[in-house]
């Protein structure tokens, strides 16, 4: 009977061990969990404040994602104060993007008591433009590109002018970080693909919806 007290509860330890190493490598994949860490994909181009100051800038994110960041349309009845912008959202990617701008931060819209502002979104092709809205406590996180070394750099989106994304470099692994590709060509999946079995993997959805690393957990004993 111990021993089979002991034996369930070491499997119950190694089932929620697992559940922590995928959920963390996929918050990891997608976003910056903070404490330093960089995002598993480097996007880069130029940031340009409420200054009217523009930087280079690299590991660009909002507010902390890189991939399925929601946006709100935008209501024809504006006055209706219960209303809930989640009721009719989209998820961008920065892969399908050019450029972000906020055309004006004293707009503001106020719904269920949370404020929101206009953002415009370029897509990658440089002719589609579409207006959402998006929370004001959101925020811009890069770093800006420095002779000295990279400064972080956070920036509330109702200090922001624009973003412009000129591309993107894999940086899950050490030995990719010098590949790029231009913003506008969206990483593929090759499911026949032949990958090593001991190293960290990178598998990449063709329309850039799902980023995760995949690593076999060995447990002494078992």
């Amino acid at each position: 009977m111990k021993r089979t007290i002991k034996h369930t509860v070491a499997l119950n330890t190694i089932g929620i061990l697992l559940l922590c190493h995928w959920g963390n490598n996929d918050e990891a994949s997608t976003s910056v969990a903070g404490g330093g860490k960089k995002p598993a994909v480097n996007f880069y181009g130029t940031v340009m404040d409420n200054t009217e100051t523009s930087v280079g800038a690299e590991y660009i994110t909002i507010s902390g994602l890189y991939s399925q960041f929601p946006v709100y349309y935008i209501p024809k009845n504006l006055n209706h104060k219960d209303y809930n912008p989640a009721d009719n959202m989209a998820r961008l990617d920065l892969a399908e993007i050019s450029k972000i701008s906020i055309p004006d931060p004293e707009k503001i819209y106020t719904f269920l008591n949370r404020t929101y502002l206009e953002i415009h979104v370029l897509s990658n092709d440089n002719v589609t433009t579409n207006t959402y809205i998006i929370e004001t406590g959101k925020k811009i996180f890069f770093d800006e590109i420095n002779e000295s070394g990279p400064i972080e750099r956070e920036i509330a989106l109702t200090a922001l002018k624009e973003v412009n994304i000129k591309g993107y470099k894999e940086t899950a692994k050490e030995t990719d970080k010098n590949k790029s590709v231009p913003a506008k060509n969206i990483l593929s999946k090759n499911p026949s693909a032949q990958f090593p079995e001991d190293e960290d993997t990178l598998y990449l959805d063709h329309h850039y919806e799902n980023i995760s690393h995949k690593k076999p957990v060995v447990v002494p004993g078992l």
